[in-house]
């Protein structure tokens, strides 16, 4: 697979090249996202070929783990504006938090 075409690392250049600024100390960061990964985790890199730095895969994973609270928060709040606070209608909301981002990220890595 060609690496400029692999979701992964469009979207872990993506996160540095547009979130960096929000991190102070970018040396500082990538110094503490390079002792924080495994050995298994750097091999793993190599032999996917894969051509990204562990600080990068780092910030990928805060970001997009940002962005899901944010959703969730947001999609929670737009069903409590339009519905009663019933017991079925609570676990149905409940219910709707938890399918509809898995079946969202699903859809996505499947692209």
């Amino acid at each position: 697979m060609e690496a400029s075409r692999n979701w992964y690392i469009r979207s872990c250049k993506f996160t540095v090249h547009h979130f960096s600024h929000f991190i102070k100390d970018m040396d500082s960061f990538a110094t503490k996202a390079e002792r924080s990964v495994s050995q298994e985790y750097r091999d793993s890199i190599t032999f996917t070929g894969f051509v990204i730095e562990p600080f990068e895969t780092v910030m990928f994973s805060y970001v997009g783990t940002f962005a899901t609270l944010a959703l969730l928060l947001l999609f929670d709040t737009l069903l409590f504006q339009i519905t009663t606070f019933d017991r079925t209608i609570l676990t149905l909301v409940v219910v709707l938090t938890i399918t509809l981002p898995c079946v969202f990220f699903c859809t996505l890595v499947n692209m």
